[in-house]
């Protein structure tokens, strides 16, 4: 069962999935595991699971209709070879009347009591139970029930035989499909439940129920027969894919497994080169030992590995930069400059996290580019430092605190064609309107007028119930004023950029129609729209907004306050009178 491109994986358990935030977690755990190994020899990390197995070798030897996680794409499968010939030829206790063919093993619990019912039938009933001993079978042998150990030829069966009893094993249901016939199963094990389960919604097989006490084999075989639903479905099966044909699909499998053996070294060489320049610059802060990496995790984890750094670390960061050329330098200095911010709360995160996921798209997590062009680093700097924390924030599936805005299957931290960088801009704050001024300044003077602006926003009473912890006195009041001061920063970001620079996107649109909010931003940012990346980052959006407001005590005074600062604001006349 290769796993899906999604995080978290499907649960196996489908009857009784374990919570969505427990299924994360374990995804999440596997997929460190796997990363910190291929971070150690130097190769990229993973975004899923998946990535172990990419689409340029998976080779699906089954049926799409048979993939445990529903169809992918038609080109994956392959099919299963042809097997004739295998097993002594089947032999029925009685010619005449219906027959039926049995596999089943003997250890199965309900081996017996299937046995008991078969016995009171008056079918022509064949079974094949692999290691059964000569007591037990001896005790349920009728004159037409016949009972061996031996393997027969599963193609013979299907061609004297219109009902079949087994497990469910993927061999045996594709031989019994590919010949037109619908087998009842008595899962063992859970992957073949799962695949009972898959099949059983579109009619190819009868599955027996999961309670043993329900199992009444009498009405299972006559349905098996009389059913035209069943039979059906596995005709059309058959008539797709027939008996004959598997060994020409493997032979061309075999030819491309091995034309892409001949690319393998240099395609894996060129996967790492994508990534060789960001170990330097890490290493620069946190040396090789396994406590500093374990250093890294944490704050790559809760915060940026470069900014909350101490002078001494951002000078290392300097020296790293200066010394080691990064091989992607022209591709980092023509792409695009983009600038990602919002208000608190708002989900600027989750916006980066997934224009990040954009293969034409780098975006750091939580690197304060003001900062850095305050620290005197240079535009240059900024944007390859934008590239390495973008790399180790996917590297920690772009974790923050609570949340985790991973894009499974994407393209998180690298790219295949780099169009637009960006990183976000803590602007200034309520006491702090002067430095935050310059702050901006600087940052129109290092990329230009013509880069872009994409700032988040969400209801302000949302965003202010979000900072109120955060204001200096703790005040509603205090937050209020902090929120509006940002509010004020953004404007005259934007007023510095040429016209039509600017986006303003809103939180709450974003949940309710996440592909056509993103399909715009992308569009704003003349960059593909793909359906896939759209599909792919819709499923890590929440079904609906947190309600962060409903927690504060609001007085009328304040109320009426914000409501009409926010007039002066056009990007917030969504919310009038919205509390």
């Amino acid at each position: 069962m290769n796993p899906l491109p999604v995080l978290p994986q499907p649960a196996f358990l489908y009857w009784s999935p374990p919570p969505r935030c427990d299924l994360h977690a374990m995804d999440l755990n596997a997929l460190a595991a796997v990363n910190r190994a291929l971070v150690a020899f130097d190769s990229s990390p993973l975004s899923t699971l998946a990535e172990l197995f990419p689409e340029s070798a998976l080779y699906l030897s089954t049926y799409p209709q048979l993939d445990h996680y529903g169809a992918r794409d038609e080109s994956l499968y392959w099919g299963t070879p042809d097997q004739r010939g295998m097993g002594e030829t089947p032999i029925w206790p009685r010619e005449s009347g219906e027959k039926i063919f049995v596999y089943m093993h003997p250890h199965y619990p309900q081996f017996e009591p299937m046995l008991r019912q078969l016995g009171a039938l008056r079918d022509s009933v064949l079974v094949v139970a692999p290691g059964i001993g000569g007591a037990l079978a001896n005790q349920y042998r009728r004159p037409h029930l016949r009972i061996q150990s031996n393997h027969v030829d599963l193609d013979q069966v299907a061609e004297r035989c219109r009902v079949v009893i087994c497990h469910g094993g993927h061999g045996t249901v594709v031989r019994m499909l590919r010949r037109g016939i619908a087998p009842i199963v008595l899962p063992q094990f859970v992957e073949q439940t799962m695949l009972a389960h898959r099949m059983a919604e579109q009619a190819l097989v009868l599955a027996a129920s999961p309670d043993p006490r329900r199992h009444d084999f009498a009405t299972m075989i006559r349905t098996a027969i009389e059913s035209d639903l069943h039979r059906q479905s596995a005709t059309r099966f058959a008539s797709r894919y027939p008996p004959s044909g598997g060994d020409d699909r493997v032979a061309s499998m075999a030819r491309r497994m091995l034309s892409l053996g001949e690319k393998g070294a240099a395609t894996t060489k060129a996967r790492v080169e994508v990534y060789s320049s960001t170990i330097p610059l890490a290493r620069s802060l946190y040396g090789d030992e396994p406590e500093a990496s374990e250093e890294l995790n944490d704050r790559a984890r809760y915060g940026t590995p470069f900014l909350g750094a101490v002078d001494d670390e951002l000078e290392r960061v300097r020296e790293a930069l200066e010394s080691s050329a990064s091989p992607h330098r022209s591709e980092l200095e023509r792409a695009r400059y983009l600038t990602v911010t919002g208000l608190p709360r708002s989900g600027r995160s989750l916006v980066g996290a997934m224009l990040d996921a954009h293969p034409e798209i780098v975006i750091s997590q939580d690197l304060d580019v003001l900062e850095l062009l305050a620290r005197d680093f240079t535009p240059s700097q900024v944007r390859r430092i934008i590239a390495e924390e973008s790399f180790l924030a996917a590297r920690m599936q772009r974790q923050r605190k609570a949340y985790a805005h991973a894009v499974p299957g994407e393209s998180q931290g690298r790219w295949r064609q780099l169009v637009v960088l960006g990183g976000g801009a803590v602007a200034m704050t309520a006491t702090s309107h002067v430095v935050g001024g310059l702050r901006l300044r600087r940052l129109i003077e290092a990329f230009g007028p013509d880069q872009k602006l994409l700032v988040v926003v969400r209801n302000p009473f949302d965003s202010i119930a979000g900072i109120v912890g955060n204001a200096p006195d703790g005040k509603l009041s205090s937050a209020a004023d902090e929120y509006f001061a940002l509010c004020e920063s953004f404007v005259s970001l934007s007023c510095g950029l040429r016209e039509g620079r600017s986006l303003f996107v809103h939180y709450e649109s974003l949940v309710d129609e996440p592909g056509g909010e993103l399909g715009a931003i992308c569009k704003f940012l003349d960059v593909e729209v793909a359906p896939r990346y759209l599909d792919s980052c819709s499923r890590i959006i929440f079904d609906e907004p947190d309600i962060l407001r409903g927690g504060v005590e609001w007085y009328p005074e304040l109320v009426e306050s914000i409501a009409e600062r926010m007039n002066d604001y056009p990007f917030l006349g969504r919310y009038q009178r919205s509390l």
